[in-house]
């Protein structure tokens, strides 16, 4: 039987305060932009339904500085995102069926690699959700089941905080050796320490 291969919401609505500028136009490399390099790491892996999504002053730079976004990624405009990530989570989950489990991945983290998404993949068994750990701290992407999926694409609390939620759940750590899944770049000084 053909292994399912995940859904991803990508989360990139954040007002990039700190950084000064939007963090998924910040460059990973001389190709790609964050955004283009986490996008282009899960079309590699397979994945065929990616929901990124935005707020409205992100949407005009994509189109002045002419992103590669592949056509199966579907852009999502979140209008308040100042309410904070669930909003996003729940503005993505809209153009979702969320029949098959979720990579939910933050834009500040543009290391997402095929090797972790193998792992949390095949790691996968019964519980709600699992998370990549480095060092006993949990990093990114989160996958979560289909069925999670579904309660959350449900829920109407767009103040609810994500990680508190998840506690009332069952959650699978996946120990991996990539410290890059703990990354979070907010600012400046991250950027230069990860780049």
């Amino acid at each position: 039987m053909k292994a399912v291969v995940p859904d991803v919401l990508l989360l990139a609505a954040g007002e990039s305060i700190r950084m000064g500028s939007h963090k998924a136009l910040l460059r990973f490399d001389e190709r790609n932009t964050f955004l283009e390099q986490c996008l282009e790491v899960f079309v590699a892996f397979g994945c065929e339904n990616i929901v990124v999504v935005i707020n409205e002053s992100l949407s005009k730079n994509i189109k002045e500085v002419q992103l590669k976004i592949p056509e199966n990624v579907v852009v999502c405009i979140n209008k308040k995102p100042s309410a904070g990530r669930f909003s996003s989570v729940l503005t993505g989950l809209q153009q979702l069926k969320c029949n098959k489990p979720l990579f939910i991945h933050n834009v500040d983290n543009p290391f997402v690699s095929l090797n972790v998404l193998a792992l949390l993949s095949s790691s996968f068994k019964e519980h709600d959700y699992a998370v990549p750990v480095y060092e006993e701290m949990g990093g990114h992407p989160l996958l979560v089941s289909a069925s999670l999926a579904a309660m959350l694409k449900n829920e109407e609390d767009i103040s609810i905080n994500l990680k508190t939620y998840l506690k009332a759940y069952q959650k699978q750590a996946v120990n991996v050796t990539d410290r890059r899944v703990l990354a979070n770049i907010n600012d400046e000084n991250d950027y230069l320490k990860w780049f």
